[in-house]
């Protein structure tokens, strides 16, 4: 299941859904792919904490990982460019002295953002 013990069922945010118990995240219908189950977790805990910024030691404590701050930098990386190569836009912003934030954009009536 990943980190939690117990999660949501399911998870909405503006057209970001998260099915944790499948591992599965879609943008509008569309899957996110190759998370893997790191990625998955690490966006599963931004949306969880949506709109609001995380630290990277709140996330080095929550995904367990027992290296060093760049190891969130580089999942952080990671998740950033899975999201830029299937759907263009930057979803993981950087917050400085604070951490990460997920960045949902809005689309409009249009069906562009």
């Amino acid at each position: 299941m990943g980190v939690w013990e117990k999660r949501a069922c399911f998870a909405y945010l503006v057209g970001l859904e998260l099915d944790p118990d499948r591992g599965t995240a879609f943008w509008n219908g569309r899957t996110i792919r190759d998370l893997g189950p790191r990625l998955f977790d690490m966006l599963y805990l931004l949306m969880e904490n949506s709109p609001h910024p995380i630290s990277g030691r709140r996330i080095m404590s929550a995904l367990r990982l027992e290296t060093r701050d760049s190891e969130v930098y580089v999942l952080a990386s990671r998740l950033r460019a899975r999201l830029r190569r299937d759907f263009g836009g930057d979803f993981v912003a950087t917050v400085p002295n604070k951490g990460y934030r997920l960045d949902v954009p809005v689309l409009q009536a249009t069906g562009q953002r």
